[in-house]
């Protein structure tokens, strides 16, 4: 449920972390002896969802990890992702505006507030705050320019294919999150490449795998019976 693996993120040295085939699962002893470490319930929280199959748990644990720190970026950006997860957009984005007013410049929070937009259908201010994260990142003013002009031109999906050539044909070497690649194939429409690559985040047990059954932005895969076949393989039975 993050852009960053956990080993990528700033864990307290005294949260115990599994990783099994597809979960990270907290140690709920190591949680206990720690009931003031924030970061323990704040990752406790995000691994609930893919353990219990609900958000009530998760909205308790991370909201009492922001009560314990009330200015970490880290637990403000996930409240909202539980809150996108949950299909509480409006509040997802709320969340992560405050999440900014912390850290103007957390690109993580940018991009998902970009998707919660995306699952309002509402692709022109998904587009708009997509770019306008990457000129705030640095991305020359011809190249904004430039993707500006591919939606205008095209459209949501005309833009997502046109990416999606330009990863095809530039690919450069090195690890490509296959998980997000999907998102990328189901954006231009492309439900087969969409499934080959979530097979693929599959096969490499890619930690973003739990959130196949509550994602969002996979909706329009749920009636393929290959998604509810690879939503059991994971583990879960599909939602209804």
């Amino acid at each position: 449920m993050n852009d960053l693996s956990i080993s990528e993120m700033n864990c307290d040295p005294n949260t115990s972390y599994e990783f099994g085939t597809f979960r990270l699962i907290p140690s709920e002893r190591q949680l206990l002896r720690n009931p003031n470490s924030s970061t323990a319930h704040e990752l406790y929280g995000k691994v609930l969802p893919d353990m219990r199959g609900g958000f009530d748990e998760a909205f308790v644990e991370v909201k009492h990890a922001l009560d314990l720190d009330p200015f970490s970026v880290s637990i403000s950006e996930t409240l909202g992702e539980l809150l996108f997860y949950s299909r509480q957009y409006d509040l997802a984005i709320a969340q992560w505006q405050k999440t900014l007013e912390l850290e103007p410049n957390y690109g993580l929070a940018k991009n998902w507030i970009a998707r919660a937009y995306e699952a309002q259908g509402r692709y022109d201010q998904s587009i708009d705050t997509m770019i306008n994260s990457y000129a705030a990142r640095g991305m020359p003013e011809t190249k904004v320019a430039e993707l500006k002009g591919i939606y205008l031109k095209s459209g949501w999906k005309g833009f997502w294919r046109s990416q999606n050539a330009f990863f095809e044909n530039n690919s450069r070497p090195g690890y490509q999150e296959p998980y997000r690649v999907a998102w990328n194939y189901i954006r231009a429409g492309d439900k087969e490449q969409a499934l080959w690559w979530l097979n693929r985040a599959y096969q490499i047990r890619s930690a973003w795998m739990p959130s196949i059954r509550y994602d969002p932005l996979l909706d329009s895969l749920r009636s393929d019976p290959r998604f509810t076949e690879l939503v059991r393989r994971v583990g879960f039975a599909p939602q209804s």
